[in-house]
């Protein structure tokens, strides 16, 4: 794993710290709350998504730049969301992009009173769509969790092979890393419940 040395390290002298474990969750739990943030703020079709959009302003070179970097996004009211770009040269790239976007596939609309803006229509998605996003979004949480464990399981598995720790502290720190892991779980249930109910209403 390269991400190894941004997480504190596992000893066996202390098998009962578990700032590894603890570390590696906090990250997966920013990830997954950022993304459940983002569905309820109009899933796909609200102006952090589409300012993040990639765009490419040069064909010949594989160089892109987030779509905010090029434009600036302002909400107009209702569904629609204004693209003020700031040079000329980028609207073409902007368009492509946006057309060749799964997320938006739409085609803009270039302004009739201001040749460096283009309009976009925003669709909501469907209730069930983002139901269903939230589930991936959660389902994706849960096994990033289970592997989390898994790495643990496996140190503490070793340490007892080699003699770092008897088996009476191992069966310790199994049951300590089986509570953490289960109260992570239960945080997952009550963040998916609370992003389908967001959704529902």
């Amino acid at each position: 794993d390269s991400s190894d040395s941004k997480h504190p390290t596992p000893s066996p002298e202390d098998p009962l710290d578990f700032a590894d474990v603890r570390s590696r969750l906090t990250k997966h739990d920013e990830q997954a709350q950022d993304l459940l943030k983002k569905l309820k703020s109009g899933g796909r079709f609200n102006p952090d998504m589409i300012g993040a959009l990639k765009v490419q302003p040069d064909r010949k070179e594989p160089v892109a730049y987030p779509l905010r970097e090029l434009a600036q996004i302002v909400p107009r009211g209702g569904r629609t969301i204004s693209l003020l770009v700031h040079e000329e040269a980028s609207i073409k790239p902007i368009m492509s992009a946006i057309q060749g976007s799964a997320d938006f596939n739409q085609q803009p609309q270039r302004s009739p009173d201001n040749e460096l803006e283009l309009i976009l229509k925003m669709e909501m998605e469907k209730r069930e769509d983002i139901v269903k996003r939230a589930k991936g979004i959660c389902h994706e949480w849960r096994e990033r969790v289970r592997q989390v464990r898994q790495k643990r399981d496996k140190l503490h598995a070793t340490w007892k092979k080699d003699g770092s720790i008897l088996p009476d502290l191992k069966k310790r720190a199994d049951t300590e890393l089986e509570k953490i892991i289960k109260a992570k779980m239960a945080a997952i249930d009550a963040a998916e419940k609370e992003a389908i109910k967001a959704a529902e209403k």
